[in-house]
């Protein structure tokens, strides 16, 4: 049994041996230098911690090698946990460098906006005080028209004779139109920037070919004698509109006369007249 035991013993120094020197090549992995591992993986792949705090990362870095090799050294438990949690805390300063760092940003340019809003805020407020006694003056302007029906529409300012000035089927305008038209012209000149729709329309007699023809003739004769009068041909558009638009009833010769209209679109100082609806 003794000369048994002795045999054994070489082979029991070989393998006692390889499980040494295993345990010396493998150390066992710290659970802290893991977790620290896996927190620095995370703010490495961070654009914010990246472009914020790389200083800090560096140092971060560093410290969890230093963790990383006091673990493979085979240095105590403890001694590995204290460098592993000083590797967390690096990383953790890294991370609130780099929002601190955003944050700043952001109200930084939040400020610079503030500012300017604050440069432009006088100039906003003379604007809209200009744009305020604009529109007072129009509307002096607008009551002071004494041939005219006046009123404010989504499409612009529009302005109708307050008398029928077309005998029935005829195109020119009658003798008696000719100080409306003065008046209209004096007008729409002082507005240069404005463009004009001029609108003809016709009660319901007669046929909608004949009607349209004499809408359209209508408006025509109205953008002729503006255009005499001075206003710029570029900025009038005349279009027909026949029968299809009436004002008021055409059952009588009073409501037919006052259809027999041309209405005149002023619109607002961007030059837009939105079309009918």
């Amino acid at each position: 049994m003794a000369n048994r035991i002795k045999g054994l013993a070489p082979l029991l120094v070989i393998v006692m041996g390889g499980i040494m020197v295993n345990c010396a090549g493998t150390p066992d992995v710290n659970p802290a230098v893991q977790k620290a591992q896996k927190e620095y993986n995370e703010i490495e792949d961070d654009s914010l911690v990246v472009a914020h705090a790389s200083f800090e990362l560096k140092k971060a870095k560093e410290a969890l090698a230093d963790a990383q090799k006091s673990m493979e050294r085979g240095d105590s438990k403890t001694s590995v946990e204290q460098k592993a949690l000083l590797a967390q805390q690096r990383i953790i300063i890294a991370r609130r460098k780099a929002q601190l760092e955003a944050a700043q940003n952001q109200l930084h340019r939040m400020s610079n906006e503030l500012q300017a809003l604050q440069r432009n805020a006088p100039q906003m407020d003379e604007d809209e005080t200009d744009i305020s006694q604009t529109e007072l003056k129009d509307e002096v302007r607008m009551k002071r028209l004494t041939n005219f029906e006046t009123q404010q529409t989504s499409r612009g300012l529009v302005i109708r004779f307050e008398s029928g000035n077309f005998e029935l089927g005829k195109t020119y305008l009658k003798s008696n139109a000719a100080g409306a038209i003065n008046e209209l012209a004096d007008f729409l000149n002082a507005y240069p920037k404005r463009n004009v729709l001029i609108e003809g329309h016709t009660d319901s007699t007669g046929s909608k070919n004949i009607n349209q023809k004499l809408s359209l003739q209508r408006a025509i004769a109205v953008r002729d004698a503006l255009e005499a009068r001075g206003v710029a041909a570029a900025r009038m558009q005349a279009i027909g509109l026949g029968e299809q638009f009436p004002r008021v009833s055409n059952k009588t010769e009073a409501g037919r006369a006052y259809n027999r209209r041309v209405e005149i679109i002023v619109s607002d100082s961007s030059g837009t007249i939105p079309p009918r609806q």
